[in-house]
């Protein structure tokens, strides 16, 4: 790129300026991907979250009822003693 000073003439090239610049699309770029990406990823956290804890609620009934059969089996083995 060449830019001209404030006489008007042309000054050297900048290499540097095509860096900044390709930085602040790159940047740009990410800024915009997290705006797009992070909503997305909210929802499917909160939906991994909701499975888990119905999982978790299941596995806490399936051990409820295990223990109240195991519990009415040693009520029934007493009685009979």
């Amino acid at each position: 790129m060449k830019f001209k000073d404030y006489d008007g003439n042309e000054s050297k090239d900048y290499p540097i300026m095509k860096y900044i610049i390709l930085v602040c699309i790159i940047v740009g770029i990410l800024i915009a991907l997290s705006m797009w990406g992070m909503p997305r990823y909210r929802v499917y956290k909160l939906e991994l979250d909701g499975k888990a804890q119905l999982k978790q609620a299941e596995w806490n009934r399936q051990i409820a009822i295990e223990e109240a059969q195991a519990e009415k089996a040693a009520a029934t083995l007493k009685k009979e003693h």
